[in-house]
């Protein structure tokens, strides 16, 4: 259990890496980001300003720096004639004017000096929510999208590439608040770093998506030129953005940089098309590039538009990446989530969707020409930003309404695959002929998805077969020739249970090709199918390709996959009966050879009770030291040094404090005497906490009495005081604790296995009552027994659960919280003690545990008193 947790920890230790040190930056980000809201009622100057003065390209044409013509990129040198070296200054001196008022502003723009006069205005929700309000959407979505991701699939090289461009585009847009709140410059480092990379990571993503390319396997450091240029990058922006005065050709490099980066994930998906490497590539991109169409253009466009003049607000490109980050994460997870195929279906259903979102833009436009006031918005970006917005979010449901009823209309003829896969295997249920097995799997295969041909070969005891499904008399024929099928079957092995195409197989996929279609040439195979069994596949089904020329689905993967399992589990038989039929002739000595088997399972199942016996020992005294060792270690330190310092240090102290007090009245000082009484009084508080201290270690040696194997006299009542005190950090403050102790003698038991029964018993009634409650504790004697009974008004237990409360292993907590052996151990160690346990609860009621043990005549003592026991 422990080597799974670890290789599970290790696997995912990068992203929560990752995510330990972007989660404080983007939760100090985010909410400084509404800072700018609280300071609503301020002037604002109508364009931000970075910390060395520059303004950024981020804004909104109703600013009144956009307006006013305010430059991006301009660097501010003065306010209303007096120089500024900071945007705080700058800001300070326009809040400190009323909201409206025109302020003159000397700017230097790519070397020349000028001036604008900009009036100051409010910054409302509004321009929150399309500059920082986008820049935390955007940010949160790539950090959780980018995680989520890589914890699903740890080992997948797309996964973590697109987990690397989740982080830097994440904290690309968020740290970007830092640029322009002068009191988060602290944090303008983690920006630089962020929009450098994320550039890089665009081409790593499409190095490995939606296969990891042949190149990057055989040379991992190709990962790291993108990156490379990423740190020039930054080196640049140290050396020139940050000097005096500043440069802004490095930030123009990076825009530039982050426009040919997301071109060169889009040509990599282009040529990952074009090869179609694996069966699931086209599925992939075929879910990927709507979303990257809509998500990526405004950035590329924008990027590109910033690294040669500097004038598109970097703003507006966060408006769209939502449908980027949800396609492509789905892709990644899914595999295949949607089936759109060859070039027929796919420009059908673009067509189709092309035409219903035109019409969809008319009629939104033609009514908001009469609904809304002014015509003129009808067509400005105030109006198509929204409309467009809403068309990027309803084109994958449109999408899948079109391509249901394209497929309806053009391809109607489909496999019903519930059904096809349910009377195939009520069929293969009563095979026992290899041929016959071919045969109907071979008809539902080939009628359901209309194969050019069908063949399988298998080799379930080592020698090869094959078998031809005839399309006349739709039976399998056996081929008499023997076959070579070694590479076919090194490359079978190799893909294990994935249905997969020759030219597929691995990196030499045309040398593959070549060799196995000298082996199976006249069945021309199109996919291959493995025929999975207990070591490895036993067999391959060679399919043909589609009479309509289509290509093979996830829907059509998944029955393949079902039927070869069904067909394998059916050859397996058929193998064994044929065998059986074969030994007939020397049934004595097969029927003493399955004699011997027999003994000798006979024996490992002795061995195996005798070993589990000893197990459920060992379980009991692990359940019993665990308990211990999560008691003692909460009150260890406590007692090795602490209560030595305390005992060793008492008395002397008492006595110097004694002589203290007793020369107070030659010293004739009475506030003196009333401080020596004082620390005697502290002194006596340390001790009854030593005394209580004491109390503690003395209960669990009572309960654990680790060495006592033997029986021995012992006391009920004791032993449950025992076990409630040391539980009493789970019910102090919230649970009651009410006893009813009837007069009970001494019963004959190994102490420390009946206090982990009590401490059991006591723990799961704590742990079912949620908020406050009640347990009852009541004992009783019963003739020669003695019966303890545990109450709790808790959540109860579901009747379906009743029967296996005591089965090792079954719990009914939450995951993560219990072990499922505390029952089971109590219920072992009642029965080992001669008694019985049993149950009632109500669910919503509460629970009742009735523990009955029996009185040994060598034992049995006349009743005493229940002990003085707390309210």
């Amino acid at each position: 259990m422990a080597r799974p947790r670890a290789r599970w920890l290790r696997d995912r230790l990068l992203p929560i890496a990752l995510m330990i040190l972007a989660i404080p930056v983007a939760t100090i980000c985010s909410i400084r980001s509404l800072d700018w809201l609280r300071e609503s009622r301020r002037a604002f100057p109508g364009f931000f300003v970075m910390d060395n003065g520059i303004v950024p390209t981020v804004g909104l044409p109703r600013w009144t720096g956009m307006a006013g013509g305010m430059p991006f990129t301009a660097r501010i040198l003065a306010v209303d004639g007096q120089p500024v070296r900071s945007s705080a200054e700058i800001y300070a001196r326009v809040a400190s004017r009323p909201v409206g008022t025109p302020v003159d502003y000397s700017i230097d723009v790519d070397g020349q000096a000028e001036t604008r006069r900009i009036p100051s205005m409010t910054f409302e929700l509004q321009d929150y929510l399309f500059t920082l309000g986008l820049f935390v959407l955007n940010g949160w979505i790539g950090l959780l999208a980018g995680f989520a991701v890589n914890m699903l699939r740890p080992r997948d090289p797309a996964a973590r590439g697109f987990m690397l461009y989740g982080f830097f585009w994440g904290l690309f847009p968020l740290t970007g608040i830092t640029l322009y709140d002068p009191s988060l410059s602290w944090l303008s480092p983690a920006y630089w770093i962020a929009q450098t990379v994320f550039p890089a990571t665009f081409l790593h993503f499409g190095l490995v998506f939606p296969v990891e390319r042949p190149i990057v396997r055989r040379h991992r450091w190709i990962l790291a030129l993108p990156y490379a240029v990423s740190l020039a990058l930054l080196a640049w922006i140290r050396t020139s953005y940050f000097a005096d005065p500043p440069s802004w050709a490095p930030l123009r490099a990076t825009f530039l940089y982050s426009s040919l980066s997301m071109v060169g994930f889009l040509g990599l998906l282009g040529l990952s098309w074009m090869e179609n490497r694996a069966p699931m590539v086209r599925p992939r991109l075929r879910m990927v590039l709507p979303g990257f169409a809509i998500g990526a253009a405004s950035a590329i466009y924008g990027f590109l538009q910033n690294g040669i003049s500097g004038g598109f607000p970097i703003n507006l490109i966060a408006l769209t990446p939502i449908v980027f980050f949800a396609a492509l994460a789905w892709a990644i997870v899914a595999h295949d989530a949607f089936e759109i195929d060859r070039v027929l279906r796919m420009a059908a259903v673009y067509v189709a969707l092309s035409v219903v979102i035109a019409a969809g833009y008319a009629a939104i436009a033609a009514v908001g020409s009469h609904v809304l006031p002014g015509r003129e918005l009808v067509g400005s970006l105030a109006f198509d930003i929204p409309v467009f917005v809403l068309f990027g979010l309803l084109l994958q449901p449109l999408r899948l309404v079109l391509q249901r009823v394209v497929d309806a209309t053009f391809f109607r003829s489909r496999v019903d695959y519930g059904r096809a896969v349910g009377d195939t295997s009520a069929a293969l249920t009563s095979l026992l002929d290899p041929a016959e097995i071919v045969t109907q799997v071979g008809n539902t295969v080939a009628d359901g998805l209309s194969l050019e041909n069908f063949a399988a070969v298998a080799w379930p005891d080592g020698k090869a077969c094959a078998w031809h499904l005839d399309r006349v008399s739709r039976t399998a024929i056996p081929d008499p020739a023997e076959r070579d099928l070694t590479t076919l079957r090194r490359i079978v092995a190799e893909a294990g249970t994935e249905p997969f195409s020759l030219v597929d197989a691995e990196d030499d996929g045309e040398a593959a090709a070549s060799h196995v279609a000298a082996e199976v040439a006249e069945f021309s195979p199109s996919l291959v199918v493995p025929i999975p069994g207990h070591d490895g596949p036993i067999g391959a089904f060679l399919l043909g390709a589609k009479r309509s020329g289509l290509p093979f689905g996830s829907g059509d993967y998944e029955l393949l996959r079902t039927l070869a399992a069904q067909a394998g589990i059916a050859l397996r038989h058929a193998t064994s009966f044929r065998s059986l039929r074969e030994l007939a002739a020397s049934l004595e000595d097969r029927v003493r050879e399955r004699t011997l088997e027999l003994e000798r399972s006979h024996a490992e199942v002795s061995r195996a009770y005798r070993e589990l016996h000893a197990t459920q020992r060992q379980l009991v005294q692990s359940e019993k030291l665990a308990s211990l060792g999560q008691l003692v270690a909460g009150v260890a330190h406590e007692i090795n040094n602490p209560v030595s310092f305390i005992v060793g240090n008492l008395d002397p102290l008492r006595t110097r404090l004694r002589a203290i007090g007793e020369s107070k009245a030659a010293a004739s000082d009475p506030e003196l005497g009333r401080q020596v009484e004082r620390l005697l009084g502290i002194i006596d508080t340390i001790g009854r906490g030593a005394e209580r201290t004491a109390r503690i270690v003395q209960d669990l040696r009572v309960f654990s009495r680790s060495g006592d194997t033997e029986r021995a006299p012992f006391d009920v009542h004791e032993g449950l005081e025992v076990s409630i005190r040391l539980l009493q950090s789970k019910w102090e403050s919230r649970i009651a604790i009410e006893r009813d102790y009837g007069r009970l003698p001494m019963v004959e038991a190994v102490p420390g296995h009946l206090n982990q029964v009590f401490m059991n018993l006591l723990s799961n009634a704590c742990d079912a009552i949620e908020g406050t409650g009640t347990i009852r504790v009541r004992t009783l004697k019963d003739g020669d027994h003695v019966e303890i009974y545990v109450t709790d008004d808790g959540r109860g237990i579901e009747p379906s659960a009743m029967n296996r409360i005591f089965d090792p292993f079954f719990t009914t907590k939450p995951q993560g919280q219990g072990t499922g052996l505390g029952l089971a151990i109590t219920h072992g160690i009642v029965e080992d003690h001669g008694g019985t346990i049993d149950v009632e609860s109500r669910p919503g009621r509460g629970t009742t545990f009735r523990v009955r043990l029996p009185i040994r005549p060598s034992v049995a003592a006349p009743a005493s008193e229940p002990p003085a026991v707390p309210s």
